[in-house]
């Protein structure tokens, strides 16, 4: 009997608690590939985890036990966002993933020099070094495989589309009340627009507009950006939590809209897929992939980045016309339906490793 093929694929914490992250999404949908045995790497920091001399210790001992690990495998899969932290831990980890003789897999999601260089020499240089280590890059879209050739030059890249997985039958629930009921979901951080919400929230506010808007996430500035919306919208305002499983899928489809207007770092966003999965309008900003999906009026919302006077806007002409929620949610539930199916990711992928291994 043949051994299965073993893949060692990194991650973030799968405990919600840790993290909030839509790689971990991902991550889960790709080990249920069959034929394939996966060993699940906990890397990236946790939510509100600080830097310090005893992050430091377990970063090193955390590359150790990698080191330690990666002889016993077939190929090792990098989740690599294009941040600084991402870039400058994931280098040395492709670097021993290269030393040791095994195939790797560099799988970009997101980050901010997705779209743009860093001014820093080092940084470049680690990028490329990394993506030079691989022998096959994944990305998001055609548009991020020419975002990588522009900035970092020419590899062996496939394009994966990430996909939704959700129970049948969960579908975006008729709003017969006076409020349009929006949501943030996801990492609480300046780079998802979180402060665009709160000063549109504000002008929204000043309108006397019917507007409930409630976060589900956490994330490093989760306590002041709850503070600023209680104090603009007051009742109309709440935090919710961390929600997972079953239990998210009920959550999203209790909403009208998603707000999610990023400044920068997305990449093919799994909370707006999700979204869009139960018929939810999203409201989101051009961004990596994020356009490749969404068709500004028919499946979606797009606003421009840093601009909150123009996302209250699309949010206040929702308001007043719910029968465009209908139209667009159904259409935004199609091209999930149509598109982004976990079948039809589970079989690109294992046609991506075949070709690596």
């Amino acid at each position: 009997m043949n051994e299965l093929p073993k893949i060692l694929i990194t991650a973030p914490s799968f405990e919600e608690r840790e993290n909030v992250s839509g790689v971990v999404s991902v991550v889960r949908m790709i080990i249920q590939l069959p034929g394939y045995s996966f060993t699940h790497f906990r890397l990236g920091r946790r939510d509100n985890e600080r830097s310090g001399a005893l992050w430091l210790i377990s970063q090193i001992r955390s590359l150790v036990s990698f080191i330690r690990q990666v002889g016993h495998f077939n190929l090792v899969h990098i989740s690599y966002s294009l941040n600084p932290p991402s870039i400058v831990r994931d280098f040395f980890y492709g670097m021993f993933t290269r030393l040791f003789g095994k195939k790797l897999i560099v799988h970009v999601h997101g980050g901010k020099y997705l779209t743009q260089r860093p001014a820093s020499p080092l940084l470049n240089a680690m990028i490329r070094r990394l993506l030079g280590f691989a022998q096959r890059v994944i990305v998001l879209s055609a548009r991020e495989e020419q975002l990588l050739e522009n900035n970092y030059g020419k590899y062996t890249i496939s394009v994966l589309q990430n996909c939704v997985e959700f129970p049948a039958g969960i579908q975006r629930g008729e709003n017969t009340g006076r409020n349009l009921r929006l949501l943030f979901f996801g990492r609480i951080h300046e780079s998802k627009g979180i402060w665009d919400i709160c000063e549109s929230m504000q002008i929204l506010a000043q309108q006397k507009k019917d507007i409930l808007l409630e976060v589900y996430g956490k994330g490093p500035e989760q306590n002041g950006f709850i503070a600023a919306c209680s104090k603009v919208m007051g009742d109309k305002f709440r935090y919710r939590g961390v929600v997972s499983g079953n239990e998210k899928w009920k959550v999203l489809a209790s909403y009208d809209a998603l707000l999610l207007p990023s400044r920068y770092g997305e990449g093919l966003p799994m909370a707006m897929l999700e979204a869009m999965a139960v018929g939810l309008v999203v409201v989101v900003t051009d961004d990596a992939s994020v356009t490749t999906v969404i068709e500004d009026g028919q499946n979606g919302i797009v606003v421009p980045k840093n601009d909150p006077q123009s996302l209250a806007e699309k949010i206040s002409f929702l308001a007043d016309n719910r029968a465009f929620l209908q139209s667009i949610g159904e259409n935004a539930r199609q091209t999930i339906a149509s598109r982004f199916t976990k079948e039809k990711y589970l079989y690109n992928l294992d046609a991506i490793y075949k070709l690596t291994l």
